[in-house]
């Protein structure tokens, strides 16, 4: 299984533009962040986020030294998998999840069981957005981790990165989230 990723106009994204998506950063719900777009324009709408009041979720991926450093701090919620757990030493009073894969997933130290799925693809987007959907309707982070997780289940069965995407029938299919 190969990851390529063609940056394009994450690496054009800067500080500038995210100060025109102030307005949209602090009427958001959840604001999600990976390693995809330089470090200042992170840090930038990271800021922006946590004077807002907005939740910052951040997925360090993929692992980029000088990105975690920098938005670390203005982290509410950080998703890593087990070996981006080893690089990343959050600070106190961020709440870590930590993907699993097939053994579910760690929300601190509270192990939630996994959705059974035969992988094809990487579940990471999937699972990062559908958590953050959850925090956005309202639930606690173990339920938002769970609706993750359903999507997560779904996402590696499919090939592709958006293909895979799973929409709201197919999670609730697989568990029948009362808040979706």
């Amino acid at each position: 299984m190969s990851i390529i990723v063609a940056p394009g106009a994450n690496l054009a994204t800067d500080e500038a533009s995210v100060e025109r998506a102030a307005d949209r950063i602090t009427a958001a719900d959840v604001l999600v962040l990976q390693c995809e777009v330089p470090a200042e324009a992170s840090v930038s709408a990271a800021t922006i986020a946590r004077d807002a009041g907005v939740p910052v979720v951040f997925n360090p991926s993929p692992v980029i030294e000088g990105v975690i450093e920098a938005v670390l701090p203005l982290t509410s919620v950080l998703v890593v998998n087990r070996a981006e757990r080893d690089a990343v030493d959050p600070p106190p009073g961020v709440q870590t999840v930590t993907t699993l894969g097939p053994m579910g997933v760690l929300v601190g130290d509270e192990r939630l069981p996994a959705f059974p799925a035969d992988q094809v693809d990487p579940a990471g987007d999937a699972f990062c957005g559908a958590l953050a959907t959850g925090l956005a309707l309202g639930q606690p982070l173990v339920e938002a981790t769970r609706l993750g997780a359903a999507a997560g289940s779904l996402a590696v069965r499919t090939a592709g990165a958006q293909a895979s995407l799973p929409g709201r029938e197919a999670v609730m299919r697989v568990h029948p989230f009362p808040f979706l």
